[in-house]
């Protein structure tokens, strides 16, 4: 199981395409296993697990194509080509921080499961962005990795629910990212959703401990 996901991007999407990371994830998934990169400063796209259903809405589109084209439009929601990559991503997704959390308007399991039949299957939403570190805030009866064990319960609802998710998690960021920690925390995370494979997979604020003020410095104008 780790072997196939292990090698998954620690990219954002305008890297992914800078790199040349385009063509079919199996076929990238070799490559990087073969040169070892594992533990390198890039990892790769993670190849897709065996498929045990169609697609959701339309025909499987091809392996390969122009970065960032719109696909298909479901529901009103366009879907595009992550890079050069045979995923196809929703423009829209959603947002798990607080999935299953300690705070007082949490949603718990059964309405994120709503929530999750809402976007998926009832509409053109494919994209689920989660974390190691999620549920935020988290306490005792609802640890780190719930809100993953939560998606993850809801795939197993029904076979082929897999195929209808592009799956983004997280390794917390910090001084402990090393080859150990990203293959110890990523076999959590795949046994927490229960697959074999993440379409994406990236550091959690890597810049830990920057003080806050300075984010967006960068953008100011002149």
């Amino acid at each position: 199981m780790l072997a196939r996901s292990a090698l998954v991007a620690l990219l954002t999407l305008d890297t992914a395409d800078a790199l040349g990371l385009g063509g079919n994830r199996r076929q990238l998934l070799k490559l990087g296993s073969a040169a070892g990169l594992l533990g390198g400063g890039v990892e790769r796209l993670a190849g897709r697990g065996a498929a045990t259903a169609a697609a959701p809405t339309a025909a499987a589109p091809t392996a390969t194509g122009a970065t960032n084209s719109v696909v298909r439009v479901v529901d009103g929601i366009r879907q595009k080509r992550l890079g050069g990559t045979d995923i196809i991503v929703s423009e829209m997704g959603l947002g798990t921080q607080r999935w299953g959390s300690a705070d007082f308007n949490g949603p718990d399991e059964a309405l994120c499961h709503q929530l999750l039949d809402r976007a998926v299957l009832r509409s053109g939403i494919n994209l689920v962005d989660t974390a190691e570190q999620y549920p935020i805030p988290s306490d005792r009866g609802r640890p780190e990795g719930d809100t993953e064990r939560i998606i993850g319960n809801w795939i197993k609802k029904e076979a082929g629910r897999r195929q209808k998710l592009v799956i983004a998690s997280k390794i917390t960021g910090g001084r402990n990212i090393n080859r150990r920690t990203i293959e110890a925390d990523l076999r959590g995370s795949l046994e927490r959703l229960g697959t074999d494979y993440l379409d994406v997979y990236m550091l959690h604020w890597p810049a830990r401990y920057r003080p806050q003020s300075w984010l967006g410095f960068g953008f100011r104008g002149s």
